[in-house]
């Protein structure tokens, strides 16, 4: 008798169990529709107070619920890659617009594997790219072409990088491949913002930077005009590199010459030079404390934005 009231208890306890739980799941599906609208609404409400002048050059998705969380997705109107995503959870919505949409992130992201693909079909070659900076940071035509991929292989928002293995680093054996490489992505077309080169030979690597043509003589006469006749004279006498009327011959004169003072003052040959080179130095210092030290020299400011 008792086992056969236990076996009824059991059976209850199992039906209980059973019904509770379909229970909470009706309730929480009719949760997940009562509560919607309500979400939709403060979602829309929210989209209006922080982004009012997007809401004629957007699309926004159905609100989607998984996980305890809704969440609905804020598409350009132009490109459907620059999107952003609104979530609501626990009571407070969040957003990722300043990385998805004012950055470009997912936009970015896509039109690099398109160009990368359009770049190495076009080439017959492998090379890869980066984008100089983030989408907010162009002017507004440069982000309207960018939004548009309006020819976008022409537009120096890019700059292109490529792996060169050589056997030896002679100037001749570098000149003529980067010259090769250069003229293969002109020749189709493909005008970057500047060209990196990573020159690898026997396990030793040395990066080049190539500037566009146009970048080259702005540098040329900006040295040649405005650094040049001015900081030349904060250099000391010995410096040699790269300075009119100065090079390997001016500098082999001043070693004899220091090499001699030696001897007269010491009488002996017994000294020693002090080579020191240091890694990716220009790389590795503070460029804005360098540009800072520049820009205290110059009698104006009407160059400083060609830093």
């Amino acid at each position: 008798m008792n086992s056969k009231k236990s076996l009824i208890y059991g059976q209850a306890l199992i039906f209980l169990i059973v019904f509770v739980s379909f229970g909470v799941i009706i309730i929480n599906e009719k949760g997940q529709f009562l509560f919607s609208k309500k979400i939709n609404e403060k979602i829309n409400t929210y989209l209006k107070e922080n982004y009012t002048d997007l809401n004629s050059s957007i699309n926004k998705s159905e609100l989607n619920y998984i996980n305890t969380t809704y969440k609905m997705k804020i598409t350009s109107k132009k490109n459907k890659n620059l999107y952003f995503y609104l979530t609501y959870k626990n009571g407070k919505i969040t957003d990722t617009y300043k990385e998805d949409y004012l950055e470009g992130k997912s936009l970015l992201n896509n039109l690099n594997n398109k160009m990368t693909k359009e770049i190495n079909n076009k080439t017959k070659d492998t090379y890869k790219i980066n984008f100089i900076s983030t989408l907010d940071n162009y002017n507004s035509q440069v982000q309207d072409k960018i939004i548009n991929e309006n020819n976008l292989l022409n537009l120096k928002f890019y700059y292109i990088e490529k792996e060169i293995t050589i056997n030896s680093f002679d100037s001749y054996t570098i000149t003529n491949k980067i010259i090769k490489n250069i003229n293969n992505l002109l020749s189709n077309n493909i005008t970057p913002k500047y060209y990196e080169f990573t020159l690898r030979e026997r396990g030793k690597i040395r990066h080049i930077k190539a500037c566009h043509i146009r970048d080259r003589v702005v540098q040329k006469s900006l040295c040649d005009n405005v650094l040049n006749p001015i900081l030349t004279k904060y250099l000391i006498y010995d410096n040699g590199a790269s300075l009119k009327n100065k090079g390997i011959s001016f500098s082999r004169r001043r070693l004899e010459i220091h090499l001699e003072q030696y001897y007269k003052q010491y009488h002996t040959h017994q000294g020693y030079i002090l080579q020191i080179d240091f890694s990716k130095f220009f790389d590795s210092i503070p460029h804005d404390k360098l540009i800072q030290m520049v820009e205290a020299k110059l009698p104006d400011d009407s160059v400083n934005w060609l830093f």
